[in-house]
């Protein structure tokens, strides 16, 4: 794994030009890009593109390979990286975090196809049963009702 730090006395920073070269690709810590994973590896591709034009005010960075786990210590600033050995890859409880948000939404979402597609076909079987039976419509009524409070259930979820 490839990790970015700072080599310099100052602390980690990165300059207007690399905010505004992650800004354009969708980069999501551009806010705040010193709590950004160092492994990031569109934080990676910025330093090796833009090179000395990436560093930030006080900020020399480098990329450095680290294994599959590492640390990195901090004094006044400059930066080391240190192989934490072992199978483990490093992730901050925020990447977890939104990596379970992320597929708790794809689950919703899929819910909610399903529960449309599982409407129009109840939509289209009993509007075409109240259509040649002149059927009362409420059955129509409570299904749509349960269907929807079915799928209210699924996005408090």
């Amino acid at each position: 794994m490839r990790v970015v730090i700072n080599r310099r006395y100052g602390g980690f920073g990165l300059s207007e030009e690399a905010i505004a070269w992650l800004r354009e690709r969708g980069w999501k810590h551009c806010d705040c890009p010193e709590d950004a994973p160092r492994h990031d590896p569109l934080l990676i591709k910025c330093v090796e593109t833009l090179g000395e034009k990436a560093n930030g005010e006080h900020a020399k960075l480098s990329i450095e390979d680290a294994g599959n786990a590492y640390t990195i210590h901090e004094h006044d600033g400059k930066e080391r990286v240190e192989y934490a050995g072992g199978d483990a890859i490093a992730i901050t409880e925020e990447e977890v975090e939104q990596r379970i948000a992320e597929a708790v939404t794809a689950e919703r979402a899929a819910f909610r196809v399903k529960i449309e597609q599982e409407r129009a076909e109840w939509n289209a079987v009993l509007g075409a049963r109240y259509a040649a039976n002149y059927e009362a419509p409420s059955v129509l009524s409570e299904l749509l009702a349960w269907i929807e409070a079915r799928s209210k259930e699924e996005a408090s979820r």
